[in-house]
């Protein structure tokens, strides 16, 4: 990989952490404008810069660095109900990076719901998994879905119509 490239990695990782910070609490999960960051690296970026990024942004949280919601950071992180979203943010950028290119009209957009639904993919049963083994609060999967997916959809779908815009917009 060429210093420019290295650069772009380290910048859209830093991004994903600055979005991360920016949030608006709920009761449940705060919305926050990770997914925003995630989609915008997988449609700015080459795949395989994208993916570096994202997991560059998850090891710095994982050693602790407060990059995740809330100014989270450690190995804790890990037991937390929503890690599988941290998780789920490699794969999404994958997807997204790489259905993007394809030249056939419509991809762009069927790669963000392919990556909005590999996030929720990994999301919801390591949540689902979490409640209920770990933390010992059996949880329906329904009420999972409507707490945790349903009210997050549309601001993930909006966030990443938005993404694709902007994507246009920068140069790399």
């Amino acid at each position: 990989m060429k210093t420019k490239d290295l650069v772009h990695i380290a910048l859209f990782a830093a991004l994903i952490g600055v979005c991360a910070q920016i949030t608006i609490p709920t009761p449940i999960v705060p919305f926050t404008l990770q997914p925003f960051a995630i989609s915008l690296t997988a449609l700015t970026l080459p795949r395989k810069q994208a993916v570096s990024a994202v997991i560059l942004y998850v090891l710095l949280g994982l050693i602790g660095l407060p990059v995740f919601a809330g100014g989270s950071g450690g190995f804790g992180v890990v037991l937390s109900p929503t890690f599988g979203f941290i998780v789920g943010f490699i794969p999404m950028a994958y997807a997204i990076a790489t259905f993007k290119d394809k030249k056939v009209y419509g991809f762009r957009i069927l790669s963000l719901i392919a990556g909005i639904v590999v996030l929720y993919g990994i999301a919801m049963p390591y949540l689902y998994y979490n409640l209920t083994v770990l933390l010992e609060a059996p949880t329906e999967i329904s009420k999972l879905l409507m707490l945790y997916c349903l009210p997050y959809l549309p601001t993930d779908s909006l966030s990443s119509v938005v993404s694709s815009w902007i994507s246009d917009r920068i140069p790399v």
